[in-house]
């Protein structure tokens, strides 16, 4: 079956993967391109396919970005929070100030350190992946992304 694919169809699937990674370049690139992409090809089934995956791939992406800032709404505005009313209309952060407050002290830095994890994780895998699929594509095979929900049917 693979070879029944034209060239054609197997190099703007790789196309539409790879333009996924356009929005470090173009906002919203990772979306009006594959989009228009697909849209321009959904005859062929091999890109339809293809457009699908890539698109669904990065709407789940923004869906799980969306769950992770609700999520951690409520953990900054409690650290600052408590930061703020501990201030105490203090003017300048003093060695006593920070010994008496580590616990918030190390609660922001925790949790900027586990957010910019999830951050370069979620770029790591999103470059791979759309490597992974541009790869498969252009060989005649539809990569299925992981962590995918399928919006798009």
């Amino acid at each position: 079956m693979k070879s029944s694919i034209p060239k054609q169809s197997k190099t703007i699937s790789a196309l539409i993967h790879i333009s996924i990674l356009s929005k470090y370049f173009i906002p919203l690139g990772n979306y009006i391109i594959p989009l228009l992409l697909w849209q321009a090809n959904t005859k062929d089934s091999f890109i339809s396919k293809n457009g699908k995956e890539a698109l669904n791939f990065q709407l789940s992406l923004l869906v799980y970005s969306i769950l992770l800032v609700i999520i951690a709404i409520p953990f900054v505005i409690y650290t600052l929070a408590n930061t703020a009313m501990s201030f105490d209309h203090q003017h300048h952060i003093t060695d006593e100030y920070f010994l008496t407050h580590i616990n918030e002290f190390m609660g922001i830095t925790i949790f900027g350190i586990i957010a910019g994890l999830c951050i370069l994780t979620t770029l790591v895998v999103e470059i791979v992946c759309a490597i992974l699929a541009a790869t498969r594509a252009s060989d005649g095979e539809v990569y299925k992304y992981p962590i995918t929900i399928r919006f798009i049917k």
